[in-house]
């Protein structure tokens, strides 16, 4: 039973390291010994490996084995929602609500994310209230806040963002803190107070520098240019900061822009907000190429990558 455990905790410790062929490979071993851990391992690998189908395909063979995990249930109505297959989503989220020990706030979380997208904005509201438990307390925040803002009354979602500002920053989940900014930064710019919308965004992305409703609303606070916008892909390199011991040389990193531009002077300026205060003055260009796209016309980031780091030679 040792080896057993150690095999289900190998398995889900290679998901989070984004290791899924090996992952995948523990799941399979876990099948042959007939242990449900095996459907949810697999399934989280293939979805790593972007085969959603084959994910849900073992999630059925699952629920089949065993119909009262409800983790089965609510991956299967992510993977189904991800792939557009909303009434099935549905379905399996109502039927993981029905499991014993099931994880209520999850699941019905999980199920207003999905009629948001169904742009059923009210009824999202609704079943996100029903969520309960300070692990879900800012995600419940953050979708009313969003839900909110696409019913067209930014300013409710102001409100509900002024009675938990002070408490945010002492939250521990920084993907969180950002959707926070990042839907009181839309908010600000729908009743065009355009300096807090800025403001806003920009404490959006010093917490996650991915998160796109942030980039989005900077895009919608620049001018737009008349003509002759390039879209490019940009590395940079810098220096990362933070040792304390000045004998060690902090590393050297390389990240990634797509964005658009009027020309290349302002592209530093550009990312500077996605990046640390300490790296600013570290930032150089190392590689330009352009991109044939059809976003949206401004000027701004579109998409952001991780890092890479190197020691120092």
């Amino acid at each position: 039973m040792d080896d057993i455990n150690t095999l289900i905790d190998t398995g889900f410790a290679l998901v989070s390291n984004g290791e899924f062929e090996e992952a995948g490979k523990i799941g399979l071993e876990l099948k042959s010994h007939r242990h449900t851990s095996s459907f949810e391992i697999l399934a989280l690998a293939y979805a790593g490996m972007e085969d959603l189908n084959k994910a849900i395909a073992i999630l059925e063979e699952g629920i089949e084995v065993a119909p009262n995990i409800w983790q089965f249930w609510q991956l299967l109505g992510n993977y189904s929602s991800d792939l557009e297959n909303y009434d099935k989503s549905i379905e399996y989220y109502e039927r993981g609500i029905q499991c014993p020990d099931a994880n209520i706030n999850s699941l019905k979380y999980n199920l207003a994310v999905l009629y948001s997208r169904l742009e059923e904005f009210e009824k999202s509201n609704e079943i996100v209230d029903e969520v309960n438990g300070e692990l879900f307390e800012f995600k419940r925040i953050n979708l009313k806040m969003e839900n909110l803002i696409d019913l067209g009354r930014p300013n409710e979602s102001i409100d509900i963002s002024d009675k938990y500002l002070e408490k945010i920053d002492g939250h521990d989940n920084f993907y969180d803190i950002s959707d926070y900014y990042a839907a009181m930064s839309e908010a600000f710019l729908k009743i065009e107070e355009f300096d807090a919308a800025r403001t806003s965004a920009h404490s959006s992305v010093t917490y996650n520098k991915h998160n796109e409703r942030a980039q989005y609303v900077l895009r919608e606070l620049n001018m737009k240019p008349e003509s002759g916008l390039k879209y490019l892909k940009v590395i940079v390199e810098g220096v990362w900061s933070g040792s304390d011991d000045e004998k060690e040389k902090p590393p050297v990193f390389f990240t990634t822009y797509d964005m658009a531009v009027k020309n290349n002077e302002n592209i530093l300026e550009l990312i500077k907000p996605f990046e640390p205060p300490e790296v600013f003055d570290s930032l150089r260009i190392e590689e330009i190429n352009e991109l044939e796209s059809d976003w949206d016309g401004l000027i701004g980031i579109y998409k952001t990558y991780g890092y890479q780091f190197y020691e120092h030679g």
